[in-house]
Formats: C-alpha cells, structure tokens, sequence
C-alpha cells in the first residue's frame, strides 16, 4: 500500500532510511519491481522512539483505499487507528485528494463523514506532473510501455495546484474543514 512519511529531523530521516533498507530487502519482481514494509517494521524502528516521522495515508492506493473498494471499512477503522499509535495520534494525518472522479468524492465523503472527528486531514494532489497543460505530454509517457494505462482514471487530476484550484474541487464538504485540511498541511510543512 502506498504511504507518505516524512522526517520532522535527523532521527526521523535514520528511521526512514532504516524502514527502506527493510523493504529493500524484500524486494521483488512483479511487473515491476517491487518493496514493501511490515508492520512488524514499524514496531521495531519507529514505535520505540516515535514523534520523529509525520506519516499520511496517501493516495487511493492506500491502504484505506484500498479497504474502501473492498467495502471492508473495518480494516479502514483498524489501519488508521494502528498508525495513529505508531506515528503518535499528531504525527498522522488522512489524506484526501481533489478530483472530478466519482470515486475519489465518494472516497473523501466517506473518510471525512466517518473520521473528521477522529484524525487529522490534510488535502493532496498526489502531482505527478506540473500543471493540467501538461497532461496530454504525461499521458504518452505513460502509455510508452506495454501497453494502454488507465491514465485519466488516475492522474487526470494529479498535477500541482493552487489553493483556489483545490478548495473548487470540495464544493461537498464544510469550508471550515477544507481550512482545517489546509492548516494541516502547513503543519507538516513547519514541523519538518
């Protein structure tokens, strides 16, 4: 499952080295080459000195996302309340992403209506090319290998952003908890 984690100083900087040399070793070839950790990782590197690393949900490749197109929202409630523990409940955020794609404002409702009052939020845009011109050039990039890629189900709207761009995409949520989303995520940015 994709993660974000980011070093808030030097010792969260050795424990993310630490988690990759873990996943590193467990590197495999499906496809693509792939790494991973376990939780057992987390345990050992981050839980004895925690506070040290903010960690976010990520994309709908996620594990919450993951779990909320299975429609298994009890392994959504489990996930997210074991990262609060391991990050420490200030250290985890959930993140959502802005989009015009059904699925990912059915996601945001569903997180923002079960857990607004729960965990942190923050908003991201998971960009993977600069602005919304350049998607037609990101697209043939990603159709080059074998074969056709889904590519507008999934990156049409992962480009940078401004904030008004952004907040135009939440029209279905409250303002106050867009700003909250905002502040959040200005947070990370001070504490790292």
């Amino acid at each position: 499952y994709h993660m974000i984690l980011v070093a808030k100083d030097k010792v969260g900087h050795k424990q993310i080295r630490e988690l990759s040399s873990k996943a590193w070793g467990r590197a495999y070839y499906m496809a693509i080459q792939r790494r991973y950790n376990i939780g057992a990782d987390f345990q050992e590197i981050i839980i004895p000195n925690r506070g040290h690393v903010i960690a976010t949900t990520a994309c709908l490749g996620g594990a919450p996302g993951v779990f909320y197109f299975q429609k298994n929202y009890e392994m959504i409630d489990n996930h997210l309340a074991r990262m609060a523990d391991v990050f420490g409940h200030e250290n985890f955020f959930v993140e959502l992403a802005p989009s015009k794609y059904i699925e990912q404002i059915d996601y945001n409702k569903f997180m923002y209506e079960r857990y607004h009052n729960q965990y942190n939020f923050v908003i991201a845009t998971d960009s993977h090319y600069l602005n919304e011109k350049d998607f037609d050039i990101f697209k043939v990039i990603l159709n080059t290998g074998d074969g056709e890629r889904e590519v507008e189900d999934f990156y049409k709207y992962s480009h940078m952003m401004t904030w008004e761009q952004i907040t135009s995409f939440f029209d279905y949520l409250p303002k106050d908890f867009i700003e909250s989303c905002r502040l959040n995520t200005l947070k990370i940015g001070e504490s790292s």
